[in-house]
């Protein structure tokens, strides 16, 4: 591996349940017939930027094996970003395709 190749882990770890949860949300809206609300993307980027956080609290001040690590934060904040711009772009995809 490479010198902080855990920072890659990090977004990933955060991008891939962010976009399943908010492509799963429109699916579900779309299944129901209600519109996907806007606000959705802000509630689950809010949840997992507050995990980001409060876990790397709990490292640090819980666990004598961590050390809480303020970049760990950030590359799960960058994770957090790609998530929602892959759901834009899957879901921009999406209404191109469909039928007019």
């Amino acid at each position: 591996m490479f010198p902080q190749a855990d920072k890659v882990e990090h977004a990933a770890g955060f991008a891939l349940p962010v976009a399943l949860i908010l492509v799963a949300l429109r699916l579900r809206g779309r299944a129901t017939g209600q519109p996907f609300p806007r606000t959705a993307i802000f509630v689950v980027a809010a949840v997992f930027g507050a995990h980001a956080v409060v876990s790397e609290l709990i490292q640090h001040f819980f666990y004598r094996t961590r050390t809480g690590d303020p970049r760990d934060a950030l590359a799960d904040a960058v994770g957090i970003c790609l998530g929602v711009a892959v759901f834009l772009l899957i879901r921009s995809r999406v209404v191109q395709r469909r039928p007019a």
